[in-house]
């Protein structure tokens, strides 16, 4: 699994490349100023660039940190902004997922408000000696975020590893009321959607929460 990270900003964003076991690039993207609409033009052809690094290393997801900040300015620059990652990421066919700032503090740390200091000392556990080259805040952020979201991968497709195996021992019928019971899922929304990433994998009929799978799991013919 490789995965693209960045930590958004209009004047510096970090970026990240990373699988679960080393970091295969990070930097630093940054604006030289003027208005708005000159950084983000800036911005967008340096982060195309990234893009084009990320494909040629058969990248597997997007992650993007959410922006939250009390100034309305600042914070609509940097959505606009995010808008285009996610754009370019949609157009090179890319799965995209946010992550809130705080969600990666806590689960790396366990401190939803660590400083950024901690941050990175956690991400230095997990990538050891590769992150003393990547000293930017920047930098360190986008490394630490794609490290909770090789986690949060791993936690779903071990997920729906147990939900396909709960299939199959029930003979195929299931019912989104099913997996959350069997604690299986977390609440009904999460449960609907695995059962309708499952029914586009597997050979199935149904909808809204209920579908009857061939058993043994027959794969879709792509």
């Amino acid at each position: 699994m490789v995965i693209l990270g960045f930590d958004p900003g209009t004047h510096r964003m970090g970026w990240a490349l990373t699988t679960p076991d080393t970091i295969l690039d990070a930097g630093l993207i940054e604006s030289s100023g003027g208005t708005l609409d000159e950084r983000l033009m800036e911005l967008y052809i340096e982060l195309c660039k990234v893009f084009d690094k990320a494909v040629e290393n058969n990248v597997n997801l997007l992650a993007i940190e959410a922006y939250v900040s009390c100034s309305r300015m600042a914070t609509d620059a940097v959505k606009g902004l995010i808008g285009i990652i996610r754009l370019e990421g949609t157009k090179r066919h890319l799965p995209i997922e946010m992550f809130y700032p705080t969600s990666v503090k806590k689960a790396l740390t366990g401190d939803g408000r660590a400083e950024k200091e901690v941050v990175e000392s956690a991400a230095r556990v997990k990538y050891g000696k590769r992150m003393y080259k990547y000293m930017d805040y920047n930098i360190t952020d986008a490394i630490a975020m794609t490290i909770v979201a090789h986690r949060t991968v791993e936690e779903r497709l071990m997920k729906m590893e147990a939900v396909r195996r709960y299939i199959e021992e029930i003979g195929g019928y299931i019912s989104s009321k099913n997996l959350t019971e069997k604690r299986l899922a977390k609440d009904r929304k999460e449960a609907q959607h695995m059962l309708y990433t499952l029914s586009r994998m597997y050979v199935s009929t149904g909808s809204r929460g209920k579908y009857r799978f061939s058993v043994p799991l027959v794969e879709v013919e792509q």
